[in-house]
């Protein structure tokens, strides 16, 4: 499987931004710059939802994501190329959003989001005994602490 060409563009793009930050901390007459992926060719304003969209595009990482889960002869590595590249486009589209949001919105989706981790039906739980459970399963056995 080859690598996403939308995570490879925004993957050398991080390094050309990088570099750019980099030399204005080290220099006293370069300001530093914000991560805001004009070079990549799609200026992404705070309010533009559809141009963020395009930018962090993550469907054909996906698509081949699924493929590979339903696929038993895939190889570990063809799955992790594309979770890998889609977990990480996913963090970037998170961190360019959490920039702009407001403290109470910050606050409010953090008190919910802990709510949701306590919860026995929550993300914490399903995806980690959950799945781990799942796997037990496909191997055969039964996890000790499946409900």
């Amino acid at each position: 499987m080859a690598v996403d060409p939308n995570f490879e563009l925004i993957v050398r793009q991080a390094q050309q931004q990088l570099e750019t930050v980099g030399k204005g901390i080290r220099s006293e007459d370069e300001q530093r710059r914000w991560f805001d992926f004009r070079e990549v060719g799609t200026p992404v304003g705070k309010f533009e939802y559809e141009k963020l969209h395009t930018l962090f595009d993550r469907s054909k990482g996906n698509e081949e994501y699924i493929k590979m889960r339903k696929d038993k002869d895939a190889k570990v590595g063809e799955a992790q190329t594309a979770k890998i590249s889609v977990d990480f486009l996913a963090a970037m589209e998170r961190d360019f959003r959490l920039r702009h949001r407001s403290r109470i919105r910050l606050f409010v989706h953090a008190s919910c989001r802990h709510t949701s981790h306590s919860q026995d039906n929550g993300p914490l739980r399903v995806n980690t005994i959950g799945w781990l459970a799942s796997l037990s399963k496909e191997a055969g056995g039964k996890a000790e602490n499946e409900e």
